[in-house]
Formats: structure tokens, sequence, C-alpha cells
């Protein structure tokens, strides 16, 4: 199943975690062993971050390193600014010089846990994440990040046992359901899926992706397509230029072959995200219709390439091969796919693969 899901997954009070990270270090650094110019071009530079004043920040925290390098919590800050500034190499740079002067430095682990997630280096956010939270280890927003992270590594299991934990210890919380029920979706688990999604849209009605995931569901549940169109519409309702839905409405009428409207879809996606995976897929998917198999191939094969391609994407990929005349490599597809859920290509196997 696509995705795009960076928006719902990160929690809306993510904000308000990274400031408490630059506010907290005011009031904490007024040591007798630190400069007092450094500490006051420190708390100048943290009030001009506070007020996204990027530039004045910067030169402050410059101007304190100048006269005293052996802070971390300034380095750490600095990296803010970078991180803010899309300078994510020099971010990275400053959250590590800050760790080597203070080794369990929890702040700027967060941080760079946020950089390397940006990086999609995932892995590595998830080890910083880790890092987080065995200092806090009820934290609920730290586990939300890491399931992020568990998410974009397609390791599906360990994001939905995070989840599991944001939900114990915030019952209502709407968004951990929405990305619960879209983690069951991967986890090929559809019923607990349709439940999450409703039990979100129970707490918050205004979450178009729990709408659209439940259309989803009705598709590959084979449920009522009026249910899915209904499912659809309301998210569009609620987010007219979300390319998730978008992109799904137009894998919903692809599946009636209903290529204007699908088409239509595809293209209000195209003005906001050229690049977007799903976008690619519903792209590839109506070539596939339409018999042109080679421009398909092309464009799953770059997602292929890119790491972006999911299971659904495959079986396309297959059958694009198939078509081609491509049966090794058909074959060679649906072998990996088996592994996951046999169900899905059993019958091809035994008919082209024996």
């Amino acid at each position: 199943m696509p995705y795009n899901r960076k928006k719902k997954l990160i929690p809306k009070n993510g904000k308000t975690i990274l400031f408490w990270i630059i506010l907290s270090l005011v009031g904490s650094c007024q040591s007798s062993e630190y400069n007092s110019r450094m500490i006051k071009f420190f708390v100048k530079g943290n009030e001009a971050l506070k007020n996204e004043d990027y530039n004045a920040a910067l030169r402050y925290y410059d101007a304190g390193i100048k006269i005293d390098s052996t802070f971390a919590d300034i380095y750490n800050n600095r990296g803010i600014v970078y991180f803010k500034t899309l300078e994510w190499q020099k971010a990275l740079k400053d959250y590590n010089h800050a760790l080597s002067i203070k080794s369990n430095f929890t702040n700027a682990y967060f941080n760079r846990a946020n950089l390397y997630f940006s990086l999609e280096k995932y892995d590595k956010s998830i080890t910083d994440f880790s890092q987080v939270i065995s200092t806090y280890p009820d934290s609920a927003e730290i586990y939300f990040y890491r399931a992020k992270a568990y998410l974009e590594s397609s390791k599906y299991d360990s994001a939905y046992l995070d989840l599991n934990k944001v939900i114990q210890q915030q019952p209502k919380n709407a968004d951990a359901y929405d990305s619960r029920g879209y983690i069951q979706i991967k986890r090929k688990k559809n019923q607990e899926a349709k439940q999450d999604l409703k039990k979100a849209l129970s707490l918050n009605p205004k979450l178009d992706l729990a709408w659209a995931n439940l259309g989803v569901l009705e598709g590959l549940t084979k449920g009522s397509k009026d249910s899915s169109l209904v499912y659809f519409q309301k998210a569009l309702e609620i987010n007219p230029k979300e390319v998730y839905t978008l992109s799904q409405f137009a894998l919903y009428y692809l599946e009636q072959d209903k290529y204007d409207l699908a088409t239509e879809n595809i293209q209000k996606v195209n003005e906001r995200d050229t690049q977007n995976p799903q976008l690619l897929f519903a792209k590839a998917t109506l070539f596939y219709k339409k018999n042109k198999t080679k421009q398909a191939i092309n464009l799953l094969e770059r997602l292929n390439k890119e790491n972006k391609i999911s299971d659904e994407m495959h079986l396309l990929l297959g059958e694009c091969y198939l078509k081609e005349g491509k049966v090794d490599k058909s074959c060679e597809i649906w072998e990996k796919l088996s592994k996951i859920d046999i169900t899905l290509i059993e019958d091809k196997i035994k008919k082209y693969c024996q």
C-alpha cells in the first residue's frame, strides 16, 4: 500500500518539544564554570532562535563560541539554527561536537535523531531516539517520533509496538490511532486497521488520512466501491490538496477503468509533488492499463532503485515484466513476495515459475 505519512505520524506538538529543548537551556547555564560573556551571547541567541531570527541567532552563537568553545549547549542550539536553515551537514557537525563534549546530552541526541530522519538515515535516527527513550521512557512523543522512523525503515512491527506505547500513555490520542491503523494496513491486519481508523475518527472526525485509508481498506478487502468513494470524498472535503488521498483516489478510479477521472487526480498530485511515490505508482498503473508497459516499468524500476517501492508496486512490476515476456524477472519478484504473503502470487508461481 502506498504512503505519504510524514504529516500525520509526526506529533502535532513536535515543535513544542524542540522549543522545550531550546528554552530549558536558558535557565540551566548560569554556572560559574563558563565565561559570563559567552553565556550572555548564548541567551541572546536563544531569544533570537525563539523568535525565528536565525541570522541573529547564528551571530550570537558564533560570538559565544569564539569566547568559550567548551559549552555543549551552544553547539546544540547552533545546530538547531543550521537545521532550520537547511544547512544539515553543519547541523550534524554541531550536534556531534555537542555530544563529544557531553556524551549524555539527551537534547542533542533528540535533535540529531530529527536530523538523521530528514537525511533519510532512519537506522541512525532510531538509534538516537532510543537513546532519548532510555532517559525519558514515559514520553509518548518520543515513541511517536521513533515509530515514524521505524515506518520509513519498513520495520512495521516495531512501529506498531511504539504506537502501542503512545496509546497506552495517551488513550485519547486520535493521531496515534490513525497512525496505528495505517501501520496495521502495512502489517496486513485489515480488520484491526479498520478498528483503529474508526476509533481515530470517533476522537477526531477531521483526520483526512483516516478517511482516505478507510477508502483504501474497502478496496483491499473487496468491500463496497460506493463506501470507498464516500470515504475518499470525505478526506478531500477536509484536505483537498493531500497528495496521498488524491493518489489513492486515482488508483480507485483506475481499478474501475475510469481513466479520465484517474487522470484528473493524477494531474492534481503532479501540480504539488512530481516525485511522490504514489503519484509515480498511479502513473505506472495508468501506463499498464493503456498497454504502455515500458513506461510503467521505467517508473517502477526507478522506485525500486530508490527503495521506495511497496508490495503492490512490486506486484505491478511483476505483471509488467510478464507482459513484456520477461518471465524470469517476474518470477524473481514473485518469489520474494511469496515470503511476505504467498496468497498474493501463489497461482502465478505455479503457472509460470515451476
